[in-house]
């Protein structure tokens, strides 16, 4: 789960797209098996449990506008039965975009203070047993995010930090045609 009644919401960004295999969007309500009740609905990111064994990780660059980049590197591999992946990012933007001056009580021709950035690492450990198969991650998130002010100032040096550490531990049980499963956040 993202959302924490202690934290709050976590953005979208910092999960890792090497570890992401496909997103299930359910806009109405949310199904029994994501654990929640919920009436207005549901984004799954689904973990991707197996990794080409020839590969050792992969490196993601990328570069759009208002300054808009991000880096990604993620690497896996096996080591006494268990599954290990890791990976840190880094995503950023000035977002210092042009708006009509109407907008602002200042001849400013462009949104000031609007920019974010965010730095973060993960580890996840799998092992699979013959009827138990467990599952952790460790994920660190550092995100800064500047607020736009009306005034539109250079000077209005407001921003929000967050830092958050998770751990989660999920052990699934299969007994015959029995399943359960239990999740430690």
């Amino acid at each position: 789960l993202l959302n924490s009644p202690v934290s709050g919401s976590q953005a979208a960004q910092s999960i890792p797209t090497a570890i992401v295999e496909r997103v299930d969007v359910f806009p109405d309500f949310t199904p029994v098996e994501l654990g929640t009740a919920n009436l207005a609905g549901a984004v799954n990111f689904v973990s991707r449990r197996h990794f080409d064994d020839t590969d050792l990780g992969e490196l993601s660059l990328s570069y759009g506008s208002f300054d808009t980049r991000s880096i990604e590197a993620t690497t896996w591999g096996e080591t006494s039965g268990w599954s290990l992946i890791g990976g840190i990012q880094h995503a950023s933007a000035d977002n210092n975009y042009p708006v009509d001056e109407d907008l602002f009580r200042t001849t400013t021709k462009h949104r000031l203070n609007n920019g974010y950035s965010t730095d973060s690492g993960f580890l996840i450990a799998a092992k699979e047993f013959s009827n138990v198969a467990i599952r952790t991650m460790f994920q660190h998130v550092d995100q800064h995010n500047e607020l736009a002010t009306t005034r539109n100032r250079l000077a209005d040096n407001a921003f929000i930090d967050n830092k958050a550490s998770r751990l989660q531990l999920a052990m699934d049980y299969g007994f015959g045609g029995f399943e359960a499963g239990n999740r430690f956040y």
